[in-house]
């Protein structure tokens, strides 16, 4: 009868051996699963970060080109001030 306990114990410890097998697995894939997801999202960011700043870029280049156009305007608007105030004068001048 000793063999029948032997084999019972043994069978007791190989179902609780399986259990935290189990349990070990589940744990592990519990873990995977969130750092998956976790990567996922970090992921997810980086594209975005990386899409705003691409936009940021052109509205950048924009921004300087605007910004150089309407300063052109604004010297050419002058120029023609300064030629219009400088013919106003010798105009005034001779008569």
């Amino acid at each position: 009868m000793s063999d029948i306990s032997d084999d019972e114990e043994l069978s007791d410890g190989q179902a609780i051996s399986d259990d935290s097998d189990s349990d070990g697995e589940e744990s592990l894939a519990s873990t995977i699963a969130e750092l998956s997801s976790e990567i996922n999202l970090k992921q997810q960011l980086v594209d975005q970060l990386e899409r705003s700043q691409r936009n940021f870029s052109v509205m950048r280049g924009q921004y300087e080109e605007k910004m150089t156009v309407l300063t052109q305007q604004i010297r050419s608007v002058e120029a023609e001030r300064d030629k219009v105030l400088k013919g106003f004068s010798k105009y005034t001048i001779t008569h």
